[in-house]
């Protein structure tokens, strides 16, 4: 069957998009494109554990492998993975 992603589960994914482009540590944030290949990865996630919808935790579990590689930082001293954890645990799910 399908996987589902409610309206509340994309608002969440934006946010993180919006708030890579505005962290003051990140020189190039997500794409949308970067959104959709994170929401891809979080329905087949849903789907290895028997879920026909996917959950904030999905993205969350995924987020950095996702967007880690993706993300430019300012400084040399920091990583896209560091910044994805960062970005995580600023972006609230409502």
């Amino acid at each position: 069957g399908q996987i589902h992603t409610s309206d509340a589960l994309i608002g969440y994914v934006q946010a993180l998009l919006l708030r890579s482009r505005q962290h003051a540590g990140v020189r190039v944030g997500l794409s949308p494109r970067a959104g959709i290949a994170l929401l891809r990865a979080a329905k087949a996630y849903a789907l290895l554990l028997g879920r026909e919808h996917v959950l904030p935790e999905d993205v969350q579990a995924l987020f950095v492998a996702v967007a880690g590689h993706r993300l430019v930082p300012e400084a040399e001293s920091s990583s896209g993975p560091a910044l994805a954890k960062a970005l995580l645990h600023s972006v609230p799910v409502d």
